[in-house]
């Protein structure tokens, strides 16, 4: 698997297309998509902007209410 740096920058449309697939994935029946998903998600959230950001929403729903410990 190709490793990207901290510093690693991708155009915003693609930023974009990746945080809407994996929101998408978020809600899978299946707990380790879900786990996958967040961990894919993890360097895209906006924590300047938590209350806004669709990403923190997500991490914030599925701490609070997802029965699948591993999510």
């Amino acid at each position: 698997m190709l490793s990207f740096s901290q510093k690693a920058e991708l155009d915003e449309t693609i930023i974009e297309k990746i945080i809407e697939r994996m929101l998408y994935f978020m809600k899978d029946v299946s707990p380790l998509v879900r786990a996958q998903a967040a961990v894919a998600l993890q360097r895209l959230q906006d924590p300047d902007n938590i209350n806004e950001d669709p990403v923190s929403k997500a991490y914030l729903h599925h701490m609070e209410s997802d029965p699948a410990t591993k999510v």
